[in-house]
């Protein structure tokens, strides 16, 4: 089983899909294979002798560690392809219909609507270089974020020459290899152009590390070893919200475009197309009005107000 693992998960790279999924697929799978050891069954053993009864078990064994929904779906959905590709290779024949998915419920967006607060937050003293350089970036990367309502691994991977400074987008690679464009605002170029006029290098990364260490660190020279991660993306934005007096990650500025983009009245086509959504149904979250809206459309127009 270890064998036809591998195998699959070289599939998937073959197949040019993100490492983060590959990594999720084998972490699923490796779930599954502790399981079936337990069971009796050897990394060695052959996939065939996975059978429907073992796949009940492990289900069963999912929903007894009290996992969400969601996550057992990412367990089993995983699972499913891998059995379902070994079929299509001939390598093993499994039955998979004793997988039963779970049902997920998605519940609609709600961020916070004083989000653009973090972009108003005042600059703080600076007692070098670095930090002044540090803030010139955070501010470029918020509005980035607010702008183009990007995924936070796609704002990570920006380089300098992804930007058109002149027409006010840039194209980027998300998902599945696709290729979209996104736009900035006036305020979000100059951002940019502040940040980038103020350092002193041609690295190819948009935006990257300025600390002690950086400026210790042997660069290579496209300067990719300082180019700012997912992770401190992260850090970094819910420090501001939280600044702010907000809750927020990078992920909530992709809720708050997609929701205000469809309450201002545009083609949900559109909205799917910016956000780059596989699925119109992925962008159908959207359009959902938010309880305090609606309060506020209920007080303007219900009849109990004139009663």
């Amino acid at each position: 089983m270890a064998e036809a693992r591998q195998e699959f998960l070289d599939y998937l790279a073959e197949r040019n899909k993100s490492l983060r999924t590959v990594r999720t697929y084998g972490f699923a799978i490796n779930k599954f294979l502790a399981f079936a050891q337990d069971e009796g069954l050897s990394p060695t053993a052959s996939v065939d002798l996975v059978d429907g009864k073992l796949l009940r078990a492990y289900s069963r064994e999912l929903f007894q560690q009290r996992l969400s929904p969601g996550g057992r779906k990412t367990y089993l959905v995983a699972l499913t392809a891998w059995l379902k590709h070994l079929a299509a290779a001939d390598i093993c024949q499994v039955n998979t219909d004793a997988i039963e998915l779970p049902r997920v419920t998605a519940m609609p967006p709600s961020p916070d609507e004083r989000l653009p607060d973090v972009l108003r937050l005042p600059a703080p003293a600076f007692d070098n270089r670095d930090r002044e350089l540090a803030w010139l970036r955070d501010q470029a990367l918020l509005r980035v974020l607010f702008d183009t309502n990007a995924r936070v691994s796609e704002v990570a991977a920006l380089n300098r020459q992804s930007v058109d400074f002149e027409k006010g987008l840039a194209v980027i690679v998300g998902k599945g290899a696709k290729v979209r464009t996104v736009f900035f605002s006036d305020t979000g170029v100059d951002a940019l152009n502040r940040y980038l006029d103020a350092r002193d290098d041609t690295y190819d990364p948009l935006f990257i590390r300025h600390n002690i260490a950086a400026a210790h660190q042997r660069v290579d020279r496209d300067g990719n070893v300082l180019r700012l991660s997912v992770r401190s993306i992260q850090i970094m934005v819910h420090a501001y919200a939280r600044r702010a007096g907000i809750k927020a990650t990078p992920h909530t500025f992709r809720h708050y475009g997609g929701t205000e983009m469809m309450r201002s009245g545009a083609d949900i086509r559109s909205v799917q197309e910016y956000l780059g959504h596989k699925s119109v149904s992925t962008t159908q979250i959207y359009t959902h009005v938010s309880p305090q809206r609606l309060m506020d459309e209920w007080k303007r127009f219900h009849p109990s107000g004139n009663v």
